[in-house]
């Protein structure tokens, strides 16, 4: 075996000069000399009543089965896509994170409120296509389970 070989440290000293900092002489302030200052006012910018009057009639209709039903009689007769309605009925997505209708359970929820609808005769749906929703499929190509949503469905109504 080969001997190991130390290396001795060497510990050399630098010299370091001094300085002596003169202390600041700050000019004294008398109360005579600071100017008043009034606090700060925010005025408000006056938002425009048809946006206060959105909100109004969507604080009104808190579900979203009453949602849909107002909808659907606002476009009158015949066959209307439901996705995109019922995609602004959920909040704006932040910067990089998903939007919340695409989540399984959210699915599960739509599904659940247009079958309610749907029994109670409130509304058809063509072909029945909202039983989709939630339930998995697998992709062609790589064979990756995923969950239908409301981008993978579509879905028609008419009252």
């Amino acid at each position: 075996m080969a001997k190991q070989v130390r290396t001795k440290k060497i510990e050399e000293t630098i010299p370091v000069q001094e300085e002596i900092a003169a202390p600041e002489i700050l000019p004294e302030v008398t109360p005579e000399q600071t100017p008043v200052t009034e606090p700060i006012k925010y005025v408000e910018e006056r938002q425009p009543d048809v946006l206060k009057e959105e909100a109004v009639e969507r604080l009104s209709d808190d579900t979203m089965e009453a949602s849909i039903l107002k909808y659907l009689d606002s476009k009158g007769e015949g066959d209307h896509l439901l996705n995109d309605f019922i995609k602004s009925l959920f909040p704006i997505p932040k910067i990089n994170e998903p939007a919340i209708y695409l989540t399984q359970e959210n699915s599960r929820y739509i599904r659940h409120v247009l079958d309610n609808m749907q029994l109670e005769s409130k509304i058809s749906i063509v072909n029945n296509s909202h039983r989709k929703l939630g339930a998995h499929w697998y992709e062609e190509g790589t064979g990756v389970a995923k969950k239908h949503n409301l981008l993978t469905v579509k879905i028609v109504a008419k009252k």
